[in-house]
């Protein structure tokens, strides 16, 4: 019983961290590693596609949709009660979660004894995650733009 309200947390937490990530307020198109094509396409043709975004709540794509859950199970209430867990949500909504975990992997040593275990455990799932999806790891985009 015990291990379902711990899921059910993560999951919970999980949602609320998409849905902080869809209301920031920066351009959508910042989500073209998050969110299937077309869908964002669709968003970005809309009038106010900040608005749109939010309304829709797509869903995220798989890498990006684990990189979140994963995120949500390793820092549990951490993410929106602590500087850190607060700072990281901001990363993950400025630039993407799959774009936001790039960065963190490119520039995180998770081997030095500086790194915060919480940090250091993040860094090992999205690595983990990026295993199961290589494709969305390190990709070049068309500088943020949504390819018809």
């Amino acid at each position: 019983m015990r291990n379902n309200a711990l899921t059910d947390d993560a999951h919970a937490l999980a949602e609320r961290l998409k849905q902080t990530i869809y209301e920031f307020d920066r351009p959508v198109e910042r989500l073209v590693r998050d969110i299937a094509p077309t869908t964002l396409l669709d968003i970005v043709n809309h009038t106010t596609p900040h608005q749109r975004l939010v309304e829709a709540s797509p869903p995220l794509l798989p890498p990006a949709a684990a990189l979140v859950a994963a995120t949500a199970r390793i820092w549990g209430r951490d993410l929106f009660h602590t500087e850190s867990g607060r700072l990281l949500v901001r990363v993950l909504a400025i630039a993407g979660p799959v774009a936001a975990a790039d960065k963190l992997l490119f520039q995180a040593d998770t081997r030095s004894t500086c790194l915060p275990r919480l940090l250091t455990e993040t860094a090992k799932a999205y690595r983990a995650v990026f295993g199961r999806y290589p494709e969305s790891w390190l990709t070049e985009t068309s500088g943020g733009r949504i390819s018809h």
